[in-house]
């Protein structure tokens, strides 16, 4: 019986959160802007791909008014073995 009840009042206010969210977003703004988000993760160091992902944000730089690139990190492996593995005959 109490699980129920917790169970009601917390769908009830999730949508009343979801209520307030929607109608309340953007009231008396007139000038609104489009952000995109691109996201990257885990690069170990590898860049060979990272002109692809110039090449997306570029293309959406005409459709949105700003872009923000965020990497998480991992950019280095900081480990002298995988730093000096070879990957496709390169180092």
């Amino acid at each position: 019986m109490k699980r129920i009840k917790v169970k009601s009042i917390v769908s009830l206010l999730a949508i009343l959160l979801a209520f307030f969210a929607v109608f309340t977003t953007g009231v008396g703004v007139e000038d609104t802007n489009t952000l995109a988000i691109l996201h990257v993760n885990d690069a170990h160091g590898v860049i060979e791909d990272f002109d692809r992902v110039s090449w997306y944000k570029h293309n959406l730089e005409e459709k949105y008014d700003e872009i923000l690139l965020v990497s998480a990190g991992d950019s280095f492996t900081g480990n002298p073995v995988e730093d000096e593995y070879v990957i496709d005959g390169k180092t």
